[in-house]
């Protein structure tokens, strides 16, 4: 079975959680809103870059860490008087598998050197980031959810980054290493600001009653990126288009990111 994203210390090996990294005292005028939306193609396009980036630079590959051009990066430790704090989603906030669902807030860390997510190849610091914290959420049961949070310098740097996530869910079948390896495609997601994508991940050894079922949900605003992971373990995964947790939770990550 795949391992979880390391951050999710003590967690099952399915957990997925949405990410969020985000630049502070980002401007949302610097956003792309105006742009092809990326998520609507699983591809990785130089045309869907934000308006600020140079239209005949490539995008980076998904085996690659985005080079760092910025500053050097500052600490990734969580300071609760940060408005950075602010944007994690909150126990209540966070969606549930269920109405029974009820999440409890499990601490916050910083990212640390280990990928999060069971798609990921780097850390986000090391793809980039100026600094990258993770909230963890726990429930009865096997339900579990994490949240990153990232900073970059700047909306292009953001937008790069995006694109590597995109082609590690692209690679994702290889990382997961199970028995059942169910990848869905990517998903855009209706939100009031910036860019959202989600999808469900599936694996399991093969003759198992239950397997993991992870929902990603990615959010961007200018340079600020969320991914969130919400993951139990079951027979089915039954939800009505639009109102999967991973939907769920993009809506809501853009709301607390505007």
């Amino acid at each position: 079975m795949a391992s979880l994203p390391r951050p999710l210390l003590g967690l099952s090996a399915g957990l997925l959680a949405v990410t969020v990294l985000t630049s502070c005292g980002s401007d949302a005028s610097n956003d792309d809103t105006n742009a092809s939306d990326p998520s609507e193609s699983t591809s990785i396009e130089a045309s869907d870059s934000p308006s600020s980036a140079d239209p005949t630079a490539s995008a980076p590959t998904a085996t690659d860490p985005v080079p760092v051009t910025s500053a050097p990066p500052s600490s990734s430790s969580v300071d609760p008087s940060n408005p950075v704090d602010g944007l994690f989603l909150t126990a209540e906030e966070m969606p549930g598998l269920n109405d029974q669902t009820v999440w409890t807030d499990a601490g916050t860390e910083p990212e640390g050197t280990t990928p999060f997510g069971d798609c990921a190849k780097f850390s986000l610091v090391d793809s980039g980031a100026d600094a990258a914290s993770v909230r963890n959420f726990t429930a009865a049961g096997s339900q579990r959810a994490a949240q990153l949070i990232a900073t970059f310098a700047d909306a292009k740097s953001a937008w790069r980054v995006e694109q590597v996530l995109r082609g590690w869910h692209r690679d994702c079948a290889k990382q997961l290493d199970a028995d059942v390896e169910k990848v869905n495609p990517i998903l855009p997601a209706t939100v009031g600001t910036g860019k959202a994508f989600t999808y469900l991940l599936q694996f399991g050894k093969a003759d198992a009653e239950e397997h993991h079922f992870n929902g990603v949900a990615v959010n961007r605003l200018g340079a600020t990126i969320s991914i969130v992971l919400i993951d139990n373990a079951g027979q089915d995964y039954n939800y009505d288009v639009g109102q999967e947790p991973a939907q769920q939770a993009a809506r809501a990550v853009a709301d607390k990111l505007g």
